[in-house]
């Protein structure tokens, strides 16, 4: 279990895509508030719900402590800036 940007969610995927060069992170969300569903320019890295999917860099992702989640400030390093991976395959 894990946190990113406030979000809880479980890692699906840890490693490199087409989508964009480096290291990236998939997560599938418990709520429907990502941006695709596992698949980002018709390359499938997981599966999920739609909308449950978004895909982060590791510094953005940290462990589920139990304790209230805070929401983090929106950085460059996420999938909401720039890019091709938030729309779904």
């Amino acid at each position: 279990r894990i946190l990113v940007t406030g979000k809880k969610g479980t890692v699906r995927f840890f490693g490199d895509t087409k989508f964009a060069a480096g290291t990236w992170v998939g997560i599938e969300l418990d709520d429907p508030i990502g941006k695709n569903n596992g698949s980002v320019q018709d390359v499938q890295y997981f599966n999920c719900d739609a909308n449950k999917g978004i895909f982060v860099r590791p510094n953005n992702v940290s462990p589920d402590t139990g304790a209230p989640a805070k929401a983090s400030p929106k950085r460059s390093g996420t999938m909401n800036s720039g890019g091709g991976p938030e729309k779904a395959g």
